[in-house]
C-alpha cells in the first residue's frame, strides 16, 4: 500500500468528525479565517554528529523531530501548535481559524475545512517517471553567524546536489533526478537567524525566484559554523504529501548523503529509525514501543538515517520504495504463507527486491542488504552493521520505519538486524512469521509464515508438594504464536516415564494446577503443554524433580533409661515420607497422665523426674508437612530417691575461706552465657586430608583410674545430710546436695573419681561443680548433677568446660555398641571409643548424624571433631564416611564408593564443590548432587560416573 493511499484512507476515516463550514468573511469578533496548506518539516538536528562517532541514541531517543507549519500563500510558513492540523499529511488544505493572522506562531482556535492538496495523486497512482525535479539554491549567511574560514563554493554545492540526484536516480531507475533550475544566489547576509527559518526561506526565495509548486525545491545553503556554533540544525526540510511534492530545506554541510537526506523529506519520506529490546524482535506501538528503546535514524544502511561517508549511504530501504511508489513491480504483496526469492536492494527492474506483508493493519517490509555499492559502504562503518535479510515496518510514530531485530539482545551497540539463516523473526501479534532459509548475498530465501501456529512451549514449570500425596504445578505462559491459548495439559512423569492416566487438562488463562493421588516418597517431575487453534504445542522442559511427602511415621523403639533422677528417652527414627524430620515432641506421661511434653531435634530427650508413679514416653516426628501419629509407648521407669535424699538445690553459699586450690584440673572462670551453636562455625581454611590421624586420649571412660593415696579419717556424716570429707591433701571438703547424690551414685569415695578435691564452687547460669580426684560434677537447675570424667573430660576440658559450645552435661557416660560411650551436652554429644577416641558431634552436623541413627547409622563413631575448610565450610571424619556443612549448602553425608571417588577427585576443591544432596535411589543405582555436577554409582556395573 503505498503512503498516499494510506495517507488519504486515514483522512477519509476522520473526515466525517469535522466540520465542513463555510467562512461568511474573512474576519470575525472572535478571530480570522484564513486558507493555508499543512507543510511538515523535519528537523535533523544530529546527523552529523553520529556520522562522525557518536552513539546512535545519543539525545535523540524519542526526540521530537517534526514540526508543523501553514502556507499561507504569503511567501513565509507560520508554526501551529494544534493536534488536528498536527496529524494532517503535508499538501493538506485547510481553512482555520486563528487569533492573529500576522503572527508568526499562529494560534489556531478551530480548524473548520479539511481537503485534499490539488497537486496530491489518486490514491494507488505510480508517480510521474523522469520529469526531473527542479532546485534552486541559494547561499546565506544567518544573522548572528560567523562565516566558515574555507567557505562552501557554488562549484562544491553545485556538486553536492549532482551526487545526491545521482543517488536517487540509481535508487529509483532514474524517475527522480534533480538539477540546478538557475544560477546559485551566491554568498549573503541574510537577516534572519536559523530560530526564524521559514523568514530566511522566504528571503532566499525572493533572491533565487523560487515560488511553491509540484517538483519544485529551494535548498539554502549556510556555513558549516551555523550548526558548530550558530544554533542551527545539521539539517532541515519539509515533509512533502508524495514524490511529486515541493520543499524547501537547509543543509550546513556538503556531505552528499545529507543533501539526499532531506531531499527525500521534500519528497515524502520519514526517518528510518530501529527499536531495541532485550529479547523481543517487534513490540506494538501504542503511544509508544513499550518496554523497548525506539532509536531516531537508528537503521544505519537507509539514506533516511544518519548522513555521512559512510552511513547514509546505503540503499533506500523496501519501506521507502513503498512510499515512492515509483517501481511498484519491485515490492511484491503477500497475503498467503509461501516461499519467496528476494534479489539484494536497490530495487531494480525485473525480480522481487522487497515484500510488504500487513499484519494487524502495520505494513512489514522484508528486504536483503547485500552485496551492493551502497550497502557495502555502510556496512564499512565503525559500528560494523549487518548485511543479511531483514525485517522493518511502518513507524507508527513518525510516519517512517523502524528496522526490527532478528536477533534481539537490548544493546544498543548491537548493529545486527539481521534474520539469519535457519532463524525466524515473528510479529508482535504471533500471526506473521519470516524465516530465512538461505541467503548468499545476491538473493535470499524466505518462508512467510501468515497466522497461528501451535504455541511455543510453556517456560518456568515448577512443582511443590503440597501435602500427602499432593502436589501443585504451575508455569509461565509460552508465546501463542498468533493464536489464544485456549488450555493446557500438564503431565507426571516418573523414572522418564509419562503417567498419562493422572495428567490434567485445565482452561487458560490458568496456569496452576493441583494433583492429588500421588504417591508418598516417590519422585515426580512435570511438564506442560499448550493448545490453541492449530493444535497443542510441543511440551515443555520437565520440571526439577519433586519428592512427594506426608507427615513422618511413628519414631519406634521408644526407651526410657533412668540415671539417678534423670530419664534418658530414645528412639529410632522413623520416615519422613518424602520430607526430612526437623523435630520430635516427647510428652511423658505420669501415673497414665500426660505431662508437659518436650520439643527436640535429635533422637534422645532427658526429663528429671519426680519421685513416685512411673513414668512412660511417646513420641511423634515432625517434618514441613506437619506432626505424624504417636509412638507406642516406652516401658515405665519411676525414680526412687536414696535414703541419703540429695538436695535439689544447694543448700548453702560455697566455703570462700580458705579458697578451694584447684589441682590438676584447669581453672573455670565465669563468662558470659552464650547459646550453643547452631551452625558449625566457619573459620579459615586449614589444610584438609581425607583421614586424618585421630588423637588417642590415654585416659579412656573404661579405663580403670589411679587409686588415691589413702587419706586418714573416714567421712562424717552432717546434720544437713550432707558428708564432710578429708580430701586430696588432706583438706577437709563438704560434698552436698545433688551433687552429693550423684557423687554417691559412683560410690563416693571408693568410686571411680575418687575423693574430693575442694569444696563446690558456683559458676555460670547458677550452676555448681565440685572437683574430684579423677573427674568433675557439674549441677544446674535445668540439668541436674552430672560427672564428667576420663577422655571426655579431657574433651571437655580442652574447649573451655561449660563455657563451651557444649554447654553443661545433660547425662552421664551412657554405654553403647562396641565398647563406646556418649555423653550428651547442652549443646552436642561426645563420643568416645578405644580406637577412635574422643569427639563432640553438634550443630547441623549433629543434626544430620541424629536423622542418619547415631553411631547405629552407616558412618558409623565419628574420628574427629569439625574441620574448618574453605567458603566457611566445615568438615567431620567418621568411621565410614564424612559429613559436609557450609551455609548454603547445608549438611550432607559422603560415603562409599562415591565417597572414594569424591576423594580421587580432591574432595571440596574438586570441580565438583560441595555436596548439595545425600544419595538418592535412581533406576539401577544412586546418584549424589554436589554444586557443579553428580555422582552416580550403579548396581550392575559397580562404578561411579561423574557428572
Amino acid at each position: 500500500m503505498s503512503r498516499t493511499a494510506r495517507t488519504w484512507a486515514w483522512l477519509l476515516a476522520v473526515a466525517p468528525a469535522l466540520a465542513l463550514v463555510t467562512p461568511a468573511s474573512a474576519a470575525t469578533s472572535t478571530g480570522e479565517y484564513l486558507s493555508a496548506e499543512v507543510v511538515q518539516v523535519a528537523t535533523d538536528t544530529g546527523l552529523g554528529e553520529h556520522a562522525e562517532g557518536a552513539r546512535p541514541e545519543d539525545g535523540h531517543e524519542h526526540e521530537d523531530e517534526i514540526a508543523t507549519f501553514l502556507d499561507t500563500g504569503d511567501g513565509e510558513l507560520k508554526s501551529v501548535d494544534h493536534p488536528r492540523i498536527e496529524a494532517l499529511p503535508s499538501g493538506t488544505d485547510v481553512v482555520v481559524r486563528v487569533a492573529d493572522a500576522d503572527a508568526e506562531d499562529l494560534d489556531v482556535l478551530s480548524v473548520s475545512h479539511v481537503a485534499a492538496a490539488s497537486d496530491a495523486p489518486a490514491p494507488g497512482t505510480v508517480a510521474s517517471a523522469t520529469t526531473p525535479h527542479t532546485v534552486r539554491i541559494a547561499m546565506a549567511i544567518p544573522a548572528g553567524v560567523t562565516q566558515d574560514a574555507a567557505p562552501f563554493t557554488v562549484q562544491q554545492v553545485e556538486n553536492s546536489l549532482a551526487q545526491a540526484s545521482a543517488y536517487w536516480s540509481l535508487q529509483t531507475g532514474g524517475a527522480i533526478t534533480f538539477t540546478v533550475a538557475a544560477s546559485v544566489v551566491p554568498w549573503y547576509q541574510s537577516q534572519y537567524g536559523c530560530d526564524k527559518f521559514q523568514s530566511m526561506w522566504g528571503e532566499a526565495a525572493e533572491k533565487a525566484g523560487f515560488t511553491r509548486g509540484a517538483r519544485e525545491h529551494l535548498v539554502v545553503v549556510v556555513p558549516s559554523n551555523a550548526h558548530r556554533a550558530g544554533g542551527c540544525s545539521y539539517g532541515l526540510g519539509t515533509v512533502g504529501a508524495d514524490v511529486d511534492s515541493t520543499g524547501e530545506l537547509y543543509v550546513t554541510d556538503l556531505e552528499s548523503s545529507l543533501w539526499a537526506h532531506e531531499l527525500g523529506h521534500n519528497i515524502g519520506l520519514g526517518h528510518a529509525n530501529a527499536v531495541y529490546h532485550p529479547t523481543l524482535s517487534d513490540i506494538a506501538y501504542s503511544g509508544g514501543y513499550s518496554g523497548a528503546r525506539w532509536v531516531s535514524y537508528g537503521d544505519l544502511f537507509d539514506v533516511m538515517s544518519y548522513s555521512g561517508p559512510t552511513i547514509g549511504r546505503g540503499n533506500l530501504g523496501v519501506a521507502g520504495q513503498d512510499d515512492l511508489g515509483i517501481q511498484p513491480g519491485g515490492i511484491q504483496t503477500v497475503t498467503e504463507s509461501g516461499t519467496h526469492t528476494l534479489k539484494a536492494l536497490p530495487v531494480a527492474p525485473g525480480g522481487t527486491h522487497g515484500l510488504e506483508v500487513v499484519d494487524g493493519g502495520v505494513s512489514y517490509y522484508v528486504e536483503l542488504r547485500g552485496d551492493s555499492t551502497g550497502d557495502n559502504l555502510a556496512a564499512s562503518d565503525w559500528r560494523r552493521p549487518v548485511k543479511g535479510v531483514r525485517v522493518t515496518k511502518r513507524d507508527l510514530s513518525d510516519g517512517g520505519s523502524v528496522v526490527l531485530d532478528g536477533s534481539p539482545t537490548g544493546n544498543l551497540d548491537d548493529f545486527d538486524w539481521t534474520v539469519p539463516a535457519g532463524k525466524t523473526l515473528t510479529s508482535a501479534s504471533g500471526r506473521l512469521r519470516v524465516t530465512t532459509l538461505s541467503n548468499d548475498g545476491a538473493a535470499a530465501t524466505v518462508q512467510i509464515t501468515i497466522g497461528a501456529v501451535a504455541p511455543a512451549a510453556p517456560t518456568g514449570v515448577t512443582a511443590t508438594s503440597t501435602g500427602s500425596g499432593a502436589a501443585t504445578v504451575s508455569w509461565t505462559p509460552g508465546a501463542a504464536n498468533g493464536g489464544t491459548v485456549t488450555e493446557y495439559t500438564v503431565t507426571p512423569y516418573v523414572d522418564g516415564a509419562p503417567l498419562t492416566d493422572k495428567a490434567q487438562t485445565v482452561t487458560a488463562p490458568s496456569t496452576t494446577v493441583n494433583f492429588t493421588g500421588l504417591d508418598d516418597g516417590t519422585t515426580y517431575t512435570f511438564t506442560v503443554k499448550a493448545k490453541n487453534e492449530a493444535g497443542y504445542g510441543a511440551e515443555s522442559a520437565a520440571s526439577s524433580p519433586l519428592l512427594v511427602a506426608g507427615v513422618p511415621a511413628a519414631p519406634t523403639g521408644v526407651t526410657a533409661t533412668l540415671d539417678g533422677p534423670v530419664a534418658t528417652v530414645a528412639w529410632r527414627a522413623p520416615s519422613g515420607n518424602g520430607s526430612a524430620v526437623t523435630g520430635y515432641t516427647v510428652t511423658p506421661a505420669k501415673g497414665g497422665v500426660a505431662q508437659p511434653a518436650r520439643t527436640v531435634t535429635g533422637t534422645s530427650a532427658e526429663f528429671t523426674l519426680a519421685e513416685g508413679a512411673p513414668y512412660t514416653f511417646t513420641v511423634r516426628a515432625t517434618n514441613t508437612k506437619g506432626t505424624g501419629s504417636a509412638s507406642a509407648p516406652s516401658d515405665p521407669v519411676a525414680y526412687t530417691a536414696p535414703v541419703t535424699t540429695p538436695v535439689t538445690t544447694p543448700v548453702t553459699t560455697p566455703v570462700v575461706t580458705p579458697a578451694p586450690v584447684p589441682v590438676a584440673t584447669p581453672t573455670t572462670v565465669p563468662t558470659p552465657v552464650t547459646s550453643p551453636t547452631t551452625e558449625p562455625t566457619a573459620t579459615p581454611k586449614p589444610t584438609a586430608t581425607r583421614t586424618p590421624t585421630p588423637t588417642r586420649t590415654p585416659t579412656p571412660t573404661s579405663t580403670p583410674k589411679p587409686t588415691p593415696t589413702p587419706v586418714p579419717g573416714t567421712p562424717v556424716r552432717n546434720a544437713d545430710g550432707s558428708t564432710t570429707y578429708s580430701g586430696v591433701g588432706g583438706r577437709s571438703a563438704v560434698v552436698k546436695g545433688a551433687i552429693q547424690g550423684a557423687y554417691d551414685a559412683t560410690g563416693a569415695a571408693a568410686g571411680r573419681i575418687g575423693l574430693p578435691d575442694g569444696e563446690e564452687f558456683p559458676v555460670r547460669d547458677g550452676g555448681r561443680v565440685q572437683r574430684f580426684e579423677n573427674g568433675l560434677i557439674y549441677w544446674t537447675p535445668a540439668t541436674g548433677a552430672h560427672v564428667v570424667t576420663g577422655a571426655v573430660q579431657q574433651l571437655y576440658a580442652g574447649g573451655g568446660w561449660e563455657n563451651s559450645g557444649l554447654g553443661y552435661p545433660t547425662s552421664g557416660e551412657i554405654r553403647i555398641k562396641d565398647a563406646g560411650v556418649v555423653q550428651r551436652f547442652q549443646g552436642g554429644l561426645v563420643y568416645w571409643t578405644a580406637g577412635t577416641g574422643a569427639h563432640e558431634v553438634k550443630g547441623a552436623i549433629g543434626g544430620r548424624y541424629a536423622a542418619l541413627g547415631w553411631e547405629n547409622s552407616g558412618l558409623g563413631y565419628p574420628t574427629s571433631g569439625e574441620i574448618p575448610i574453605r567458603d566457611g565450610g566445615v568438615v567431620q571424619r567418621y568411621q565410614d564416611g564424612l559429613v559436609y556443612w557450609t551455609a548454603g549448602t547445608g549438611a550432607h553425608e559422603v560415603k562409599g564408593a562415591i565417597g572414594d571417588r569424591y576423594a580421587a577427585l580432591g574432595w571440596e576443591n574438586s570441580r565438583l564443590g560441595y555436596p548439595v544432596s545425600a544419595e538418592y535411589a535412581v533406576p539401577g543405582g544412586v546418584r549424589q548432587d554436589y554444586q557443579r555436577g553428580s555422582m552416580a554409582y550403579g548396581w550392575t556395573t559397580r562404578q561411579v560416573t561423574v557428572s
